[in-house]
């Protein structure tokens, strides 16, 4: 069994909702992607959380989230 810790991501909250969606969805892609693990939680937390910290479900990608989690893979 392979244990995995994460740190989570300290945000201002917003608006939680979609945040789950944007976690699991990105997990999924990346796991049928084949990507680690870790590379599947760091990425998944960075998305929810920015997904959280900003107002509405689908708020709208920027540059600097882009870069973020580029950096990771």
């Amino acid at each position: 069994m392979i244990f995995l810790y994460i740190l989570g991501f300290r945000i201002k909250v917003s608006d939680t909702v979609g945040s789950g969606d944007a976690f699991t969805a990105n997990a999924a892609i990346k796991y049928l992607n084949g990507d680690s693990l870790e590379e599947i939680s760091i990425t998944a937390n960075t998305l929810g959380s920015w997904v959280a910290s900003s107002t509405g479900p689908t708020p709208r990608l920027d540059k600097d989230l882009i870069k973020r989690i580029n950096s990771y893979i």
